[in-house]
Order: structure tokens, then C-alpha cells, then sequence
């Protein structure tokens, strides 16, 4: 899959867009936009589930009753000092 980012920060660059969609649909018939800051959570979502274990405990955190939550003050007393 081909990734080309296009830095966009108002409509002055709607040329530089229209360019980048034609490059992409060329290498593969499809298009997509997609926010920067989407983006950027996608990769992290993607890198935290290539961690052996991670996506299971992550999906055990979401589903934990909030009974089962801690301070932070309990689970790391020394957080202020950092």
C-alpha cells in the first residue's frame, strides 16, 4: 500500500491535493483522505496490537468494572516526583 501525505494547513493547496488523489488513484483505482492526526492514531493503534498480549489487556482495561480502578496514588506513589 502506497502512502503519500499531503501537509495541508488551509485551501491554498487545493492544487497540491488535487495531484496527490490523482497520483494515488493511479496506483491502485482508490483514494482515500484521511486526517494526519487520524492517521497517526491508527499507526499507534496498530503498534500497540503488534505487542505480544497488549491488545488483550487493553480490551480487559476497557471492559473492567470501575471498582477494579485504583489511584494513581496507590498504583505509583512517586508520580509526583517525576
Amino acid at each position: 500500500m502506497e502512502t503519500l501525505i499531503v501537509n495541508v494547513k488551509d485551501n491554498s493547496n487545493v492544487e497540491q491535493i488535487i495531484s496527490a488523489i490523482s497520483l494515488l488513484k493511479g496506483i491502485n483505482d482508490v483514494s482515500k483522505l484521511v486526517d494526519l492526526e487520524d492517521l497517526k492514531g491508527w499507526n499507534e493503534t496498530n503498534y500497540l496490537c503488534s505487542i505480544p498480549g497488549m491488545k488483550e489487556s487493553i480490551i480487559e482495561g476497557m471492559n473492567a468494572s470501575r471498582e477494579e480502578f485504583v489511584s494513581i496514588d496507590e498504583a505509583w506513589p512517586e508520580w509526583r516526583d517525576v
